[in-house]
């Protein structure tokens, strides 16, 4: 019994130091692994300067990938979902009171470059629609 548990252990030793060691036909081809390019995500189709009116570009709202800022409002996105209609943001707005949890909306043409949306819920009591900046 003694020489079969024996036996056992040099048979596992001998497999298991096996298996670093290349044999066999594919041994020395090495072979290659796609990987795709990473790619850069698009920003969001609501990233950019907006305002009510052309003529209020001056003072434009700033909306990047995770904050908005316009007169009042100052928000950090906590979530950013995407929808049919476009987008709903769970954020952090700063207010005068402290910070606030807040939920809205940002309601996108499908398109590539939107040119106009919309903006409810949250902060904003109404719904403001905005329409892009020049850069």
């Amino acid at each position: 019994m003694m020489r079969l548990a024996a036996l056992s252990l040099i048979v596992i030793a001998a497999t298991l130091g096996a298996c670093g060691k290349r044999s066999g036909v594919f041994a020395d081809r090495s072979v290659a692994i796609a990987v795709p390019a990473a790619s850069a995500e698009a920003a969001p189709r609501y990233v950019g300067l907006w305002a009510p009116t052309a003529s209020q570009c001056d003072d434009p709202w700033v909306i990047k990938a995770r904050s908005l800022k316009a007169a009042g409002s100052d928000c950090d996105f906590d979530k950013v979902d995407t929808d049919s209609a476009g987008y709903t943001v769970a954020a952090v707005c700063h207010a005068p009171g402290g910070l606030n949890p807040v939920r809205f909306s940002i309601v996108t043409p499908n398109q590539q470059q939107v040119s106009i949306l919309t903006i409810s819920g949250g902060p904003f009591h109404d719904a403001v629609p905005l329409q892009r900046c020049p850069a």
